[in-house]
């Protein structure tokens, strides 16, 4: 990963519907672990999507939609990550140790 990219408009209305940053998640995808996986929508969608499930610099778990874009990551929303997800991402940190 190079640089983290996205839409400003789409990262204001992402963080006053999600209240998480664009920002914060590129951090945390560069700095904490993370479980990555394809996004199901990739197919529909005829580009590449990336789930990762990490943790911000708060301790907050959240998920976080991207593509590869040009060699950098374009970042496409982050939500709080639900209670399935924490757990998935609770047993990869388990299995880091």
């Amino acid at each position: 990963m190079n640089r983290f990219e996205c839409d400003k408009d789409k990262a204001r209305a992402n963080h006053v519907k999600h209240g998480v940053r664009f920002t914060d998640a590129g951090k945390a995808i560069k700095s904490a672990p993370t479980l990555t996986g394809r996004s199901p929508q990739s197919d529909d969608l005829g580009e590449e999507r990336n789930l990762s499930i990490t943790t911000l610099a708060d301790g907050r778990a959240v998920v976080v939609v991207w593509t590869p874009r040009n060699g950098n990551v374009r970042i496409i929303s982050v939500r709080h990550a639900r209670k399935n997800e924490r757990e998935a991402l609770n047993a990869y940190l388990q299995n880091l140790q």
